[in-house]
């Protein structure tokens, strides 16, 4: 198993990397990165698709929580990022109604994260996956944040995968 078949993404269709397991990755979508604390326009502008994404999928689905604690301006991120946002509990710490509605309709494992990456995410992915190669696909905010950081890793461990060198391009391992 190779990094390209292991990693997926809903902007590339690539038929010979559909496996029977498909995984949607629903990366915190919560009210504080819709309309809330640092929520924009153009968040607010994907909730609909990705509500479409979760109500069309067909495979186990599991949406992250960024959670922070009270504490968060006092923490390393909060120093580099002073807004305070999903703090647990807090209702911008809360899914998107909308989003939240589509995943309790068809069922879903909440992952909550303390930091960009889930530490927790691959473990689940490749248990509900049974050892069997899937494919992931990733929606969500903060694209270039959030859900960069759950998508790149190596998110999906496997056993036989090799993982490449952070010097390798995918065009040097061809």
């Amino acid at each position: 198993m190779t990094y390209e078949n292991i990693h997926s993404y809903t902007n590339k269709k690539a038929d010979i990397f559909t496996y029977e397991k498909p995984a949607l990755l629903v990366v915190d979508m919560q009210k504080d990165f819709v309309d809330g604390a640092l929520g924009t326009a153009e968040a607010q502008a994907i909730v609909g698709n990705v509500m479409d994404k979760i109500l069309n999928f067909d495979g186990q689905i599991f949406a992250t929580l960024d959670t922070h604690t009270e504490n968060y301006l006092q923490s390393a991120e909060g120093k580099k990022l002073p807004v305070a946002h999903c703090i647990k509990g807090t209702a911008g710490w809360m899914l998107d109604d909308g989003v939240a509605a589509c995943l309790e309709q068809k069922g879903y494992t909440p992952v909550e994260k303390v930091t960009f990456g889930s530490v927790l995410l691959p473990r689940l992915l490749y248990q509900a996956a049974a050892g069997e190669p899937f494919t992931a696909e990733l929606v969500g905010l903060c694209t270039d944040i959030c859900v960069i950081s759950n998508a790149n890793g190596p998110p999906f461990p496997r056993p036989s995968a090799r993982w490449p060198e952070p010097w390798e391009s995918p065009a040097r391992r061809q």
